[in-house]
């Protein structure tokens, strides 16, 4: 059994999952996926890790087509609810909860997560819409049903056609892209996502330093955005390009 996970973190959607037939510790993402060291100690893997091996057998038995390239599987640190120092599954299909006296506090757990790019985040989160299991022992976790809904949502803006041309800046370097405008209808859209937003789906860092402080409503804005300006992309080089007809040669 594999619970599928995602969170939006350093501008890309990262896949983890829980299983109850968790893999040796050494099947964990060799380095952290921002390729960067961190500056302390790494926390512990989380037991119900599902591993690289658990996130391809789960992406290969759902039919999605997305394979698990080594240059894209890394560690993320989760920050899950943990009783007496072990992590509470997400389902009773998992594990059972620990029991203990003791009330449930937030704590860092490494995992395996793969970095999607926008299309395959696509391509996973269309054949996760109105899913609760994608098949036998692969279930989608409720985070990961939620951004099939925001992945929707940034399809709506596109199809009304409600985006502007943008520059931004990051690293030093200055970037092209499609930025949605929250308007009409959509005006108080990264709110209401914002608010159906479960812990889970901001549940992810690239560094154990602290956990998640980033607003859901902000989380939300930068995911759409992240998605829209894929989609007008795409939907840009599928067009057919004009060809200006030859002009007849004189006589």
């Amino acid at each position: 059994m594999i619970v599928l996970h995602a969170g939006f973190c350093g501008g890309r959607l990262l896949l983890w999952g829980e299983t109850s037939d968790a893999p040796e510790a050494g099947k964990l993402g060799s380095a952290p996926l921002r390729g960067r060291r961190r500056k302390r100690p790494s926390p512990e893997p989380l037991p119900l890790d599902a591993g690289t091996d658990g996130l391809a057998t789960a992406l290969k038995a759902a039919g999605a087509s997305i394979t698990v390239p080594e240059r894209r599987v890394g560690t993320a640190v989760a920050w899950l609810p943990a009783v007496a120092n072990k992590p509470a599954p997400s389902s009773p299909l998992v594990a059972e909860s620990p029991k203990a006296r003791s009330k449930a506090k937030l704590a860092p757990w490494t995992v395996t997560a793969l970095r999607l790019s926008p299309g395959k985040t696509v391509d996973l989160l269309c054949a996760c819409v109105g899913k609760e299991i994608l098949a036998p022992g692969v279930v989608v976790g409720v985070d990961l049903a939620f951004w099939t809904m925001a992945m929707r949502a940034a399809g709506a803006i596109v199809a009304r056609q409600q985006f502007l041309p943008h520059v931004v800046a990051a690293n030093g370097a200055y970037r092209a892209c499609w930025t949605p405008v929250f308007a009409g209808p959509d005006a108080d859209l990264p709110g209401k996502l914002a608010k159906a937003m479960p812990a889970a789906a901001r549940a992810l860092t690239c560094d154990a330093g602290a956990p998640p402080d980033v607003a859901p409503v902000a989380v939300a804005s930068q995911f759409v955005a992240w998605i829209v300006d894929h989609l007008v992309r795409t939907a840009t080089s599928l067009q057919p390009k004009s060809v200006r007809p030859a002009r007849s040669p004189k006589q």
